[in-house]
């Protein structure tokens, strides 16, 4: 933290936390009248975090503090809206492989394979697998919190993660 400077801060803040903020102050409006309308309700909020937002990371502390506020918000955005009939969730990605933020990661690495294979391992099932999560894994995920059958589903953390954030596994 001494080596983060406040434009850091306030860039990574806005970014997870602010877009969030005012994407949910615009559409609440709308959506509350929408479930005036509606017998099935208001919609769903669907924000998106990251496991880190459940499992603080040490080396990135202002990240976690970001998707660990955002988990927050979403949470209190539930208990909020939920008489407007509005859902409001969060999936928490783990490491998915094929993305801009994984790929400039392991680019920058010294051994890139030996950082994808400490990613992987870090998952109880991505290790079983031997692979990272797939975008179409996390976009499955919020198809699902969209849908009609998520209707009850409000104030939940969807870590999609591959148990990563479950605590540490067992020695093979």
């Amino acid at each position: 933290i001494p080596d983060v400077t406040e434009a850091e801060w306030d860039a990574v803040m806005d970014t997870n936390l602010k877009g969030c903020f005012l994407a949910a102050k615009h559409a609440i409006p709308a959506m509350k009248r929408a479930g005036r309308n509606k017998s099935f309700g208001g919609g769903s909020i669907i924000n998106v975090s990251s496991n880190a937002g459940l499992l603080p990371r040490a080396h990135d502390p202002v990240y976690s503090t970001s998707k660990g506020a955002l988990v927050a918000f979403t949470r209190s955005l539930a208990l909020c809206h939920a008489r407007d009939r509005i859902r409001v969730n969060a999936v928490c990605p783990g490491p998915v492989g094929d993305t801009r933020m994984v790929n400039r990661d392991l680019d920058s690495a010294q051994d890139r394979t030996a950082m994808a294979d400490a990613l992987i391992a870090a998952s109880p099932l991505a290790k079983a697998f031997q692979r990272m999560i797939t975008p179409k894994e996390v976009a499955q995920s919020v198809l699902y919190l969209a849908s009609d059958e998520s209707a009850m589903v409000t104030g939940t953390m969807m870590a999609i993660d591959g148990g990563k954030s479950l605590g540490v596994p067992p020695k093979d």
